[in-house]
C-alpha cells in the first residue's frame, strides 16, 4: 500500500472517531434524567420517544457509536502499521491503551453473567474497576491519536475532558451505589447527582468533540485525491 493508500485510510479512520464522538453526545442527550417534580421517580428521555421508526433508530445510536469508532480505531492503526516497524506497530503506546479498553470492556459487559454469584460490593468495585480502565485507556488513545494525527500538544483540552468524565464517572458510580445500599446517600440526593454525571459526561464528550474537530483541520492528512496515474 502507498502513502495514498495510507493516508486514505487515516483520514477516514480520524473522520469516524468523530463521528462516533458526535454520536455519543447524541446518545448521552437520550439518557438525560427526567425527574419528577416531587423527586421520587426518573425517567430517561429516549423513554418518551414512542414514534416508529424514530424511536427504533434512536435506541441503537449508541451501539452504532461503538461500532463506528471501533471501525476508525482499526483504520488508524492499519495505516500506523504501514508507517512502522513489526516492532513498533506491536508495542505502541496507542495499542497498548485500546488494548486495556477491549480487554476491560470485556470484562464489563460479561460481568453481570459471570460474576452474579458474587456478592454486591466484590461486583461492584469490579464494575467500578473496569469502567474507570475503559475511561482512562479509551481517553488516552484519543488524546495521543490526536496529538500524532494533528502534530501538536493537546494536553490541556485533554485534561479538561478527562477531569469532566471522570468526575462524571465517579457520581454515576456514586449513584448506582446508593441505589442498591452500598452508600449512605438520601433518595433527595440523586436529581442532583444524575443531572451532574449527564452534564459533565456530556461536557467531557463535547471537549473530545473539539479536540478531534482541531485534530483534523490542523492534520496534515490532506483530502485523498486520486493518483495521476489511476486513470492509465
Amino acid at each position: 500500500m502507498g502513502d495514498h493508500g495510507r493516508g486514505l485510510l487515516e483520514f477516514w479512520g480520524i473522520r469516524l472517531v468523530l463521528v462516533a464522538l458526535v454520536l455519543g453526545l447524541v446518545w448521552k442527550f437520550l439518557y438525560f434524567p427526567v425527574w419528577s417534580v416531587s423527586g421520587s421517580d426518573m425517567r430517561i428521555l429516549l423513554a418518551f420517544i414512542a414514534v416508529e421508526p424514530l424511536e427504533f433508530v434512536v435506541a441503537r445510536v449508541g451501539p452504532a457509536a461503538w461500532i463506528i469508532g471501533g471501525v476508525g480505531a482499526y483504520l488508524i492503526e492499519s495505516a500506523r502499521a504501514k508507517l512502522t516497524d513489526a516492532l513498533r506497530r506491536s508495542w505502541n503506546r496507542e495499542r497498548i491503551a485500546i488494548g486495556f479498553a477491549a480487554g476491560a470492556g470485556a470484562t464489563f459487559l460479561a460481568g453481570p453473567g459471570v460474576i452474579v454469584d458474587l456478592p454486591f460490593t466484590l461486583w461492584f468495585l469490579i464494575h467500578a474497576a473496569t469502567g474507570i480502565t475503559v475511561l482512562i485507556a479509551l481517553g488516552l488513545y484519543l488524546l495521543w491519536t490526536a496529538e500524532r494525527v494533528a502534530g501538536v500538544s493537546l494536553r490541556k483540552l485533554g485534561s479538561v475532558a478527562f477531569a469532566f468524565a471522570l468526575v462524571a464517572a465517579t457520581l454515576d458510580l456514586l449513584s448506582l451505589g446508593a441505589l442498591f445500599g452500598a452508600f449512605e446517600v438520601s433518595w433527595s440526593d440523586q436529581p442532583p447527582l444524575t443531572i451532574a454525571d449527564f452534564l459533565l459526561g456530556a461536557g467531557s464528550l463535547t471537549v473530545w468533540i473539539l479536540i478531534y474537530t482541531l485534530t483534523i483541520r490542523r492534520s496534515r492528512i490532506a483530502t485523498p485525491a486520486v493518483p495521476s496515474g489511476a486513470g492509465a
